[in-house]
C-alpha cells in the first residue's frame, strides 16, 4: 500500500485478437501476429548494453517459458540475433541449473579462448569469400558472450551474496528471488529484464477468477521490495 502512487496503472491498453497468445505477443512485440522486435531488443537496439559479459536482455521464468510463443516475446525479430534475450529458468537456484552448460569441465579457460579466436579466424575467412551471414554472425557472438558470461554469471545469480536483511524484505520464494536478480542485473549494466509469473498462462482465470488473488500475493512482497530497495 505504501507504494501504490509509486505505480501507474494503465486502463487504456487493448488488443485487437482477443485471445491470451496475441495479446502477450502484441504487449512484447508491437503486434498480435507477427513475430516483430520485441520490446527489448529494441531497447537493447537503440540504447546498447553496458556490460559485455552478461546479456543486454535477459527474460525470467520459472519451470518454462511463458505464454504460448515463448521465445518470441524476447526475440529479435528482423533485427540482428545479437539482440534477441536470454531465457532463465529462474525456479532454479544454482547458477548451473539456471544457465544451461555455463561451465565447462573438460576445456580450460585459455583453451577455450583459443577455440574462439580459431573460430572468429574462419569466419572472418568464409565472409571474406562468400560474404557477411547475420545467423552466423549472431551464433559466434552467443559463443563470445557464453565465454565471457563464465566470469560474471555466477556472481550476479548468486544472491546469497546479500544481505539477509534485503533477501528478508523481498522474501525467499521464487519471485522474490527473481526479483531479487533483476535487481542485480540492471545494477551490472543488464538494459532490459522481464519477470514473468510462471510458464504458460498463468494468470488464465476463465473458470477461477480468485486465480488472480493467489497470483498477486506472490508478487506483492517482491515488488514493493524492489520499489524501495
Amino acid at each position: 500500500e505504501k507504494h501504490i502512487d509509486d505505480i501507474c496503472l494503465i486502463r487504456s491498453m487493448h488488443c485487437a485478437v482477443p485471445n491470451h497468445p496475441p495479446s502477450t505477443l502484441q504487449m512484447t512485440c508491437g503486434d498480435p501476429l507477427q513475430a516483430r522486435p520485441s520490446i527489448g531488443a529494441w531497447t537493447l537496439y537503440g540504447l546498447g548494453t553496458e556490460n559485455q559479459n552478461l546479456p543486454g536482455m535477459v527474460s525470467l521464468c520459472p519451470e518454462g517459458y511463458p505464454g504460448r510463443f515463448g521465445p518470441r516475446y524476447w526475440g529479435s525479430g528482423f533485427l540482428p540475433g545479437a539482440y534477441q534475450g536470454q531465457f532463465i529458468d529462474s525456479q532454479f537456484t544454482k547458477i548451473e541449473k539456471l544457465i544451461d552448460n555455463i561451465r565447462n569441465g573438460q576445456v580450460s579457460t585459455a583453451d577455450q579462448k583459443r577455440q574462439l579466436d580459431l573460430l572468429r579466424q574462419l569466419h572472418t575467412e568464409h565472409v571474406r569469400k562468400v560474404g557477411d551471414e547475420g545467423p552466423l554472425e549472431a551464433r559466434i557472438q552467443a559463443f563470445d558472450l557464453a565465454f565471457r558470461m563464465q566470469m560474471e554469471a555466477a556472481d550476479v545469480f548468486d544472491v546469497s551474496s546479500e544481505p539477509e536483511s534485503i533477501r528478508e524484505m523481498y522474501g525467499d520464494t521464487v519471485h522474490g528471488r527473481q526479483l531479487l536478480i533483476t535487481r542485480r542485473l540492471i545494477e551490472r549494466g543488464v538494459r532490459f529484464v522481464q519477470a514473468w509469473t510462471g510458464k504458460g498462462i498463468p494468470w488464465d482465470h476463465h473458470d477461477d477468477i480468485m486465480l488472480h488473488k493467489r497470483n498477486a500475493a506472490k508478487w506483492d512482497q517482491p515488488i514493493a521490495a524492489l520499489l524501495t530497495d
